[in-house]
């Protein structure tokens, strides 16, 4: 279980693996695979940051794709389903069953950089090594000092 309160973590969601998510503007939300796919669209889960490469995230101060938004990459992506295959076949998005899809295939086009460096910065790394002595991390139960007696 990782407690957050910060939704880019849901691309670290698993079978094995729950997002916790909470707010000062609403009650705890928890997020296992069936309900992070429903949070972004029926996208995989391993989608998330090819989503937020495209809409932006503001919360990161990350612009995206200028023009793209929630439908429009929702549609690119459950298509295609990553930046590669996108890119891959740039001219039939324009084909694409979405209004705007014209548009959507011309400013990917003109913003691929921008796509593929947010999707950089998006993505979670999870292959950092990591040498931690999980024994030595334990958090015992703190002694406390007869606080009614005066030294």
């Amino acid at each position: 279980m990782i407690l957050t309160s910060d939704l880019d973590l849901l691309q670290l969601v698993s079978p094995i693996t729950e997002v916790e998510l909470f707010s000062q503007y609403w009650a705890k939300r928890s997020f296992d695979v069936k309900a992070a796919k429903r949070r972004f669209g029926g996208l995989a889960l391993e989608n998330i940051p090819y989503y937020k490469a495209l809409v932006g995230d503001t919360s990161d101060n990350l612009p995206g794709v200028p023009g793209i938004g929630d439908v429009s990459a929702t549609a690119v992506l459950g298509e295609y389903g990553n930046l590669g295959k996108v890119y891959g076949d740039l001219d039939a998005i324009s084909e694409l069953p979405f209004r705007g899809a014209k548009r959507v295939s011309r400013l990917l086009a003109e913003h691929r950089e921008q796509a593929f460096l947010m999707r950089t910065l998006t993505t979670i790394v999870c292959d950092v090594p990591v040498d931690v002595d999980i024994d030595g991390a334990l958090i015992e139960e703190p002694v406390l000092k007869d606080t009614h007696r005066l030294p």
